[in-house]
């Protein structure tokens, strides 16, 4: 089968892009011929990258053509409005000249539905109304979200399949946590790590804020305890560069509440992290804590389900099942609850790093959306 994806690629740094890449490989150790059309050009981009949608009428044009050059069977189309920005009127381009002159059948993945929409509000449901009413099939992950698509947009709940997220696998390294830890200043300390891009939406500032109650009641306890921070803000581009300073304001903010909290010997900040770190700082930390207001699943929390590492999430979307505690799982925007997870966390380390397993295996995964390509070739 020859397979047109439309996303986010590697060497992009992003979890569609990532999930993206896992998909491509399975897809293609199975026989299939599978080409990736990158919203953006991608310097250094893999042979597989047959094109991007770019920005005018020409590189839409352009796009296009190479979408025909192709001739795939399917065009599968992995979403969210973060990941395209400006590269959005081309791909609404792209799909109206494919409904005019090719007819080839589209499945549109949905990623991140809950985050765009409250970002967005009505035109941010306006534009997931027309990609659908685009497209053949949606694909979503979760079942909450599916019931979203279906009440919210009054969309044909027939045409709308839920393909669960793939087991996550973390990067290969030859870096040690022991070698991050002396880097860092973090030998001897119990790690709580805030891991991805830094964004509004993931209560960074309620996770500061509980660090700075949390000492307030039990300062013998926090000098045992590192906040890492590692990650950085999403690069944006075009109108989208808004949402870039949104959080750059966002986490400008936490930096202030930090210095006034005084809790600056006990926040690292390490900026991009590269692949072949991402193993090394899951394995080092005692704690991943996903505070988060508003998502839908996490590929954070994947991460560190993968990694073995424990898990303190909000209880918003998807999140509150890679917990392995009750306990341990807390309301969104309450810095005095986060504080008591953490401090009844760090009391109970027998099985701090006793993660569940979360995701379906890649194998199963791909099964899954072939058996929807061929439901509509």
């Amino acid at each position: 089968m020859r397979i047109q994806l439309i996303a986010p690629f590697a060497p992009e740094h992003d979890g569609i892009a990532d999930y993206s890449g896992m998909l491509v490989d399975e897809l293609g150790s199975q026989g299939h011929d599978v080409k990736v059309l990158a919203p953006t050009s991608l310097e250094g981009a893999p042979p597989v990258v047959n094109g991007s949608l770019g920005r005018g009428r020409r590189s839409a044009r352009e796009a296009a053509e190479a979408v025909s050059a192709f001739a795939p069977d399917v065009v599968h189309i992995q979403f969210c409005i973060a990941a395209f920005g400006p590269s959005l009127p081309a791909l609404v381009y792209l799909l109206r000249r494919q409904r005019r002159e090719s007819r080839v059948p589209t499945v549109l993945t949905l990623h991140d539905v809950t985050r765009d929409t409250a970002t967005l509000g009505w035109v941010g449901w306006r534009l997931y109304r027309w990609l659908c009413d685009h497209s053949d099939v949606v694909i979503v992950h979760t079942e909450s979200v599916r019931n979203l698509v279906v009440r919210r947009l009054g969309y044909d709940p027939g045409r709308v399949t839920i393909v669960p997220h793939p087991e996550a696998s973390l990067p290969p390294s030859d870096v040690g946590s022991d070698e991050l830890a002396a880097r860092n200043g973090l030998s001897g300390r119990e790690v709580l790590l805030s891991f991805g891009f830094i964004h509004v939406d993931k209560g960074l500032d309620d996770l500061v804020q509980a660090l700075a109650l949390l000492r307030r009641s039990d300062e013998r306890l926090t000098e045992r305890i590192r906040l890492v921070v590692a990650g950085e803000v999403r690069p944006r581009r075009g109108l989208f560069r808004l949402f870039e300073f949104r959080d750059r304001l966002h986490l400008r903010r936490v930096r202030t509440l930090i210095k006034d909290s005084r809790l600056d010997e006990l926040v690292t900040f390490t900026g991009y992290v590269p692949s072949r770190e991402v193993r090394p700082w899951f394995e080092l930390a005692t704690a991943a804590v996903l505070p988060y207001r508003r998502i839908e699943q996490s590929g954070v929390a994947s991460l560190a389900s993968a990694a073995g590492t424990a898990i303190l999430p909000s209880d918003v979307g998807e999140l509150a099942a890679f917990a392995p505690r009750e306990d341990w799982v807390y309301p969104p925007r309450d810095p005095q609850a986060l504080a008591g997870v953490i401090g009844r966390f760090l009391a109970s380390p027998p099985i701090a790093n006793n993660a569940r397993r979360h995701g379906t295996a890649l194998p199963d995964i791909a099964a899954l959306t072939l058996a929807i390509y061929r439901s509509l070739s």
